[in-house]
């Protein structure tokens, strides 16, 4: 009975992810040139952590790091996803799209988007928008946290690594909620 538990459960999991980008070339530069950004970024994290608990003459705390990796892995796959965007936009619409310039603003737009989330009193269609732009790293997947992001003390026996917010996804499924959605939501 809790195989067969498992292994639905396993396999809903894998099923609900976006296991890598539309573009090969966007995994490419997850795996490269994303990577490697993010690395520097991450190890200027833990310094200003590290001197933030000096100056407090204490230790870093181990949930601060995971905030700091969550942070991170959720950057590196935005980044990802912009990219992505671009790069379909540069085959099917205009080949003269600025890539870097594209995915900057891409990126801004949805961190700000991040950011208003915070503050926003949520209701049942954005929650809906919440759970379908959910995703669940699988340790098999493609574009899953890089190896100095990844979190020994989650569950591995099911194979789940992280599960982190795909931002682009959620801002479009807010963006198309229909007026309807909008009034039931300010009713509710």
């Amino acid at each position: 009975m809790w195989a067969l538990f498992w292994a639905l459960l396993c396999m809903f999991l894998s099923g609900v992810a976006a296991h890598s980008f539309e573009n090969i070339e966007a995994d490419t530069l997850y795996d490269r040139s994303i990577k490697q950004t993010i690395q520097k970024e991450f190890i200027v994290g833990l310094q200003m952590l590290k001197a933030q608990a000096d100056a407090l003459n204490m230790q870093v705390r181990e949930k601060d790091i995971k905030a700091l990796q969550q942070y991170m892995y959720e950057k590196a796959y935005l980044i990802g996803r912009c990219a992505d965007k671009a790069i379909t936009l540069g085959k099917t619409v205009s080949e003269k799209i600025v890539f870097e310039g594209y995915v900057k603003g891409c990126v801004e737009t949805h961190l700000k988007f991040k950011q208003e989330l915070a503050s926003a009193k949520w209701t049942w269609s954005m929650s809906l928008c919440a759970n379908r732009s959910k995703i669940f790293l699988v340790s098999r997947d493609a574009n899953k946290p890089y190896e100095f992001l990844e979190d020994e003390g989650i569950v591995r026996g099911m194979g789940v690594m992280m599960s982190a917010i795909d931002y682009v996804a959620l801002k479009e499924c807010f963006d198309k909620r229909t007026e309807r959605d909008k009034v039931l939501d300010q009713m509710r």
